[in-house]
């Protein structure tokens, strides 16, 4: 049990610092912790649409929906990769899609 725990607070702090560098304009190191993050804890739908927001930020839209969805499909009651995915859908052109 405390292994565990200690594996959930290191997502935590990979999570955190992500969100902190997205904050700083920090894209790559940001999507370097979110995958660090998901790789610890890949059922987490919240790090799922943090990526996805930093890849959209970074103009990657494919990646941006890819991770969007995966975060969706994870959990349908959050509203941000909703709002990922349309945007992403939407710079590409994509727009009954959006």
């Amino acid at each position: 049990t405390a292994a565990l725990n200690a594996g959930l607070k290191h997502v935590s702090a990979y999570y955190n610092l992500g969100l902190a560098n997205s904050r700083l304009n920090n894209l790559q190191n940001a999507i370097n912790n979110f995958e660090f993050a998901i790789n610890l804890d890949p059922e987490n739908a919240a790090i799922h649409a943090s990526l996805a927001q930093a890849k959209l930020d970074l103009g990657e839209f494919d990646a941006a929906i890819k991770f969007a969805e995966l975060a969706i499909k994870l959990d349908h009651s959050l509203a941000l990769p909703y709002l990922i995915a349309g945007s992403a859908k939407f710079a590409l052109g994509r727009y009954q899609e959006a």
